[in-house]
């Protein structure tokens, strides 16, 4: 996509932008607000298009659609534009997990062994608490030798089983509930377990669980290479503008990001988790305790939900990343408000969007940036290498600057320092944030604010 066809987008924004709920309960000053966050995202970041649903308790008081779903085509992006979800699929794998335990199929304390007698566990016993929360020491799959070519492959050639096959051959990171560490194929695995408990495939059951008494009818597994009429069209930043995304073999992505919905169904959904439709409320509040490691700490997330707050205000979410898409949906229960954002663009953090459009629904100031001398000293205490589980982060001093690295072929970030032992990205300072602990003098471990997550990092070199 070039630019001229880029610019002629944005001047189309008016026209492609089409609201909902804007009478009883709607909001004018909040509609303007998200406007406004919209149009800035859709030129500085800059997006092919998004939709965006807030709701009040079972209101939704705001759903809209800003941009295109499909560029080249110049179909706009709308409330019923249905997107791919990524991680934001993991609550409803944790939620299917629950119903199975409520049911009595499944238990928390089960091993992984009861339902995959042949996964090689190397003298550990992870169970399925340990992969609902994070904790199992189970290796990303994404860091694991050959699954690039399998998740850009044919759809015919690999599978979910071949996904399992490709990272069960691998060493666990950590002894199961030792520490926290992010990593798909917990989910991958708890969508086979969803399936030997059920008697179904992970779709039907989903299906006819969920989506179907819910009224969700958007929301559906992606499949092998996603379609449909009302389907976004995914793209990478490239060319001065937007290039399409290449195509993913979905088949390998089941339990852990293969969902696709839209906005107007994500809240819907969040609802029904809340109040007691979706698990019970006993099953809810599970979901949304987290469990001590033994490593001391209680990580910031529970059972395919983050909690991380949001400036003090208590906050139950999930992001979503998978090639072309990325998403945001976050819940405050202590003002009952949802808010829902889809992207059709990689590489770029809808949690950012979220969290302007909650800070303007709770009345909540922006952050104030700073950017505090430090010098050689201070920075040399910071500069390392940190071990989160996944692979290695990097701080490094370069030019008089802390600078922050990460794998997998992310952006590298200056790193401004906000007093405290905190610092943000210069580039995007309400996506990164880096908190030390210090020792000695010296930074011994990290917290990462990243992708609407807490990272738990401690220093290796």
């Amino acid at each position: 996509m070039q630019r001229r066809a880029f610019l002629l987008g944005l001047a189309a924004l008016a026209a492609s932008a089409r609201a909902e709920g804007g009478g009883k309960g709607s909001n004018p000053a909040l509609l303007t607000a998200v406007d406004s966050i919209a149009a800035d995202a859709l030129r500085g970041r800059p997006l092919p298009g998004l939709s965006v649903a807030v709701a009040r308790g079972g209101r939704t008081v705001l759903a809209k659609g800003y941009g295109f779903a499909d560029l080249e085509r110049k179909v706009p992006a709308t409330p019923e534009t249905v997107y791919q979800i990524g991680s934001v699929s993991k609550q409803f794998t944790a939620a299917a997990v629950m119903r199975l335990v409520e049911q009595k199929k499944v238990r928390l304390d089960d091993p992984l062994t009861k339902y995959l007698p042949d996964y090689p566990t190397r003298g550990h016993r992870p169970l399925v608490r340990h992969l609902l929360g994070q904790t199992s020491g189970i290796k990303e799959f994404f860091t694991v030798r050959g699954f690039d070519e399998m998740e850009s492959g044919p759809p015919e050639r690999y599978s979910r089983q071949d996904l399992i096959d490709l990272f069960k051959k691998e060493p666990f990171v950590y002894a199961p509930g030792e520490r926290w560490a992010y990593s798909n194929s917990n989910y991958t695995l708890l969508g086979r377990i969803v399936e030997s408990a059920s008697g179904r495939t992970f779709d039907q059951y989903l299906q006819e669980t969920f989506f179907r008494p819910l009224g969700m009818s958007a929301t559906h597994s992606c499949g092998a290479r996603p379609a449909g009429e009302l389907l976004a069209k995914g793209y990478m930043p490239g060319g001065g503008g937007f290039t399409p995304a290449p195509p993913v073999n979905m088949n390998t992505a089941v339990g852990d990001g293969g969902l696709c919905a839209s906005v107007l169904d994500l809240v819907a959904w969040t609802r029904a988790l809340t109040t007691g439709r979706a698990v019970s409320r006993a099953s809810y509040r599970m979901m949304t305790t987290p469990e001590r490691v033994r490593r001391g700490y209680r990580p910031d997330y529970g059972f395919g939900l983050s909690l991380v707050p949001l400036d003090g205000r208590r906050r139950v979410g999930h992001n979503g990343d998978i090639t072309g898409f990325m998403s945001a949906l976050a819940y405050y229960p202590d003002d009952d408000l949802t808010v829902a954002v889809l992207t059709n663009r990689a590489l770029h953090w809808p949690e950012v969007i979220e969290r302007s459009i909650a800070r303007r629904a709770l009345g909540l100031p922006t952050p104030v940036v700073k950017d505090l001398p430090l010098d050689d000293a201070g920075r040399r205490a910071y500069a390392g290498t940190y071990d989160f589980g996944v692979y290695p982060l990097y701080v490094k001093d370069e030019g008089g600057r802390l600078r922050f690295y990460m794998g997998l072929g992310r952006p590298t970030y200056t790193l401004l320092y906000q007093g405290g032992h905190a610092f943000v990205a210069g580039e995007d300072p309400d996506a990164i944030r880096l908190s030390f602990s210090m020792k000695g003098g010296r930074a011994d471990n990290l917290l990462l604010r990243m992708a609407s997550m807490h990272w738990y990092a401690d220093r290796v070199g």
